[in-house]
């Protein structure tokens, strides 16, 4: 196996799909990729702070402001799955799966991927927000869930700021997934009623993105101990991996306990 060039795109883009400034984006990153951890930081703090507050008070509906939230993340990932995913797919007709996962230029060479890619990782900051909306509405806040948006936040930005090859895949798979899932969320804060299976089809779907991430890292590994080229920084590779089997664990947990684990059990937890 060996990396061939990829020079020219994958997929055709549309004019405004073009206005991302590469070496203004690998600028940014390169400078104030770190400051997702201030981010995360402040988000941390603020979660705290509300939950503090919420224990006395009432909770608050905010039906509307919810289904805002997350039909605002529902149609973004559905418009970027619509974008990105054909771009993954034409790039099979004439690379094999080693070179869309092992070279970073195929995202270069693609505006389009870069265009909704840029989108994507500035996504993670705006998903925060909804630990706000459940915190305010006194639901049930996991540690999944706030563990989950920290960390992706994080990794995904240092992924990009390494230009991790693999991130596009990745990313692709992530923004595919999330518009299924926000979709469900936007839908349930008007109290649409839908079907158990759909649920479980999302966590499932989950389950098997963080799988596919750890198999996914696993083998990069393996090309790097092998002396295969393969434009995802080893260190960085390592932090995926871990990421990835810490939520694969905790997903597989969700998963087990929500849909699996006889109700009686639950009961007595």
């Amino acid at each position: 196996m060996e990396l061939v060039n990829i020079s020219k795109p994958v997929l055709d883009p549309y004019p405004f799909e073009t206005n991302i400034d590469k070496e203004l984006l690998k600028t940014f990153l390169r400078n104030y990729w770190h400051y997702s951890f201030y981010i995360a930081a402040i988000y941390l703090i603020t979660i705290y702070l509300l939950r503090e507050y919420m224990k006395s008070k009432p909770a608050f509906e905010l039906k509307r402001a919810s289904f805002v939230w997350n039909g605002i993340l529902a149609l973004f990932s559905i418009v970027t799955t619509l974008r990105g995913f054909p771009g993954m797919v034409f790039a099979f007709r004439d690379y094999s799966f080693y070179n869309i996962v092992c070279n970073k230029s195929l995202s270069v060479e693609t505006p389009t991927l870069t265009f909704w890619g840029t989108f994507f990782l500035f996504s993670k900051v705006w998903e925060l927000g909804d630990t706000v909306l459940i915190v305010l509405r006194k639901r049930n806040l996991m540690f999944l869930h706030w563990y989950h948006h920290v960390v992706t936040l994080i990794v995904m930005w240092y992924a990009a700021y390494k230009e991790a090859s693999f991130g596009t895949v990745l990313s692709y798979t992530n923004v595919f997934v999330h518009s299924f899932m926000y979709t469900y969320f936007t839908l349930k804060s008007i109290d649409v009623k839908i079907p158990v299976k759909y649920a479980m089809f999302i966590t499932a779907i989950q389950t098997l993105q963080m799988l596919f991430g750890v198999l996914l890292s696993f083998w990069i590994y393996w090309l790097h101990l092998n002396n295969y080229e393969c434009q995802t920084p080893k260190e960085c590779l390592e932090i995926l991996f871990v990421v990835y089997l810490s939520y694969l664990l905790l997903f597989s947990y969700l998963f087990y306990n929500s849909y699996i684990k006889p109700r009686s059990s639950k009961k007595h937890d």
